[in-house]
């Protein structure tokens, strides 16, 4: 099973709730691996706007501010 989150590294809350996570799994006997998924600004802006991401992501169908959040957060 592969899932992705947005894990905050300086919340304590993120940490707990990363590892009952990991836990949770490690518990139900599966092997659990971390692993941070990157792209660049450009990669990400060109991406923000394509029909797929629109479709499944409702916060991203107000364009111009996704695309003033990704440049903020870069």
């Amino acid at each position: 099973m592969i899932f992705t989150f947005i894990w905050a590294f300086e919340r304590q809350e993120d940490w707990v709730q990363v590892h009952k996570y990991y836990e949770l799994y490690k518990n139900a006997g599966a092997e659990v691996h971390f692993v941070e998924l990157q792209a660049s600004l450009q990669v990400r802006l060109r991406r923000n706007p394509s029909q797929n991401r629109l479709m499944h992501k409702p916060s991203k169908r107000n364009i111009q501010f996704s695309t003033e959040q990704i440049i903020s957060e870069d």
